[in-house]
């Protein structure tokens, strides 16, 4: 026997023993043998693919300029995830990438095209050009 939380679902596996979920964490034994025989039950669950876009651009400009604008993009797209990620001088330096002359490198991604299109335009739109530097893939990153 065992206690399990409120709200927990438990349901039977095929040999009748508890595999236990409770919000998005499943309770898997310890023993090797038994995790996997629970494992193979849910690992649908884990092995969903969905294809993603992903866009990156590269800014000659620290994030505090651009972190107004960057906060209105995340509040108008939802559905999509964005970064910023700050150079310092010392790592732009020793970089030998393209993005070694820039500040900052913001990411967006997204299920859709459409999505990720949108967002960088609008974020594009909110910067002056000078520091708009170039956009890419961003399966480079």
């Amino acid at each position: 026997m065992c206690h399990v939380p409120m709200g927990a679902e438990v349901k039977m596996d095929p040999a009748g023993y508890p595999l236990v979920k409770f919000k998005n964490i499943f309770i898997l034994p310890g023993v090797p043998e038994f995790f996997s025989a629970k494992f193979s039950i849910i690992a649908d669950q884990f092995l969903t693919y969905q294809s993603r876009c992903t866009r990156k651009l590269l800014l000659k400009a620290d994030e505090t300029t651009i972190a107004a604008a960057l906060n209105v993009v995340v509040k108008q797209n939802r559905g999509v995830s964005v970064g910023s990620y700050p150079r310092s001088p010392d790592t732009a330096a020793s970089s030998t990438s393209l993005a070694s002359h820039h500040h900052t490198i913001v990411t967006m991604e997204a299920s859709s095209h459409n999505e990720v299109r949108s967002a960088m335009c609008f974020l594009q739109e909110s910067l002056p050009a000078h520091i708009r530097t170039q956009e890419e893939d961003g399966d480079q990153l």
